[in-house]
């Protein structure tokens, strides 16, 4: 599922992101802040995908402002690493930008 170096991004099936079975998924598409990833987001509906998997449990999943945090070279992409760590890691990491760089989507909304 990984991407090439030099060339463009390519589009992932989301039952190959459910093949997968990730723990986690964090949403941050090129070129979105949060607001817009969150309202993204509310258009898709693949929980009963999820729920015929091996236990029905379903993946973590957040939005992140991909615009700011991941989708360019510079020093925020140290926040973005803070970030994730918040996100993957909350018993380590205190979650300082959850809310405005970062929110939980609940269950129902995946």
């Amino acid at each position: 599922m990984g991407g090439v170096e030099g060339q463009p991004s390519t589009q992932i099936a989301w039952p190959q992101v459910i093949e997968a079975d990730p723990e986690i998924i964090v949403l941050m598409p090129c070129g979105f802040t949060l607001e817009h990833t969150l309202a993204e987001a509310d258009k898709v509906r693949f929980a009963e995908e999820w729920r015929r998997r091996a236990g029905g449990k379903l993946p973590r999943v957040y939005a992140v402002n991909g615009s700011a945090y991941f989708n360019r070279p510079g020093p925020r992409i140290v926040d973005g690493l803070e970030i994730l760590l918040e996100i993957i890691h909350p018993d380590v990491a205190q979650a300082r930008c959850k809310g405005t760089a970062w929110r939980p989507l609940a269950e129902g909304d995946t």
